[in-house]
């Protein structure tokens, strides 16, 4: 199957495999890098306080610069799509109301 084949939520989960894990054994459910016990929020309040990736990845040496590199891809992925659909419906609408 081709890229172009793979619909948004298979997609979306092909990419999460290997960068986070999700288990009520791990911190109660919240989302991990995968491998460790470091909250996939832990990145986001880095990055929140202006503080660089390098140093994320210096305090939490068992997340790999792939997984948090993963991550933000991922989070730049659903971003898109919500703008995707948001324009979408928008010109749905117009269309509808011509």
């Amino acid at each position: 199957m081709s890229t172009s084949q793979v619909t948004p939520p298979t997609m979306a989960a092909s990419l999460i495999s290997g960068l986070i894990d999700q288990s009520k054994e791990i911190l109660g459910g919240t989302p991990v890098f995968a491998g460790t016990r470091v909250p996939v929020r832990a990145l986001f309040d880095y990055l929140e306080e202006g503080l660089s990736l390098n140093e994320f990845l210096k305090d939490f040496p068992r997340v790999t610069s792939a997984q948090a590199i993963g991550v933000l891809r991922l989070t730049q992925l659903a971003f898109d799509a919500i703008l995707y659909e948001d324009s979408s419906r928008r010109m749905h609408s117009s269309t509808s109301e011509a």
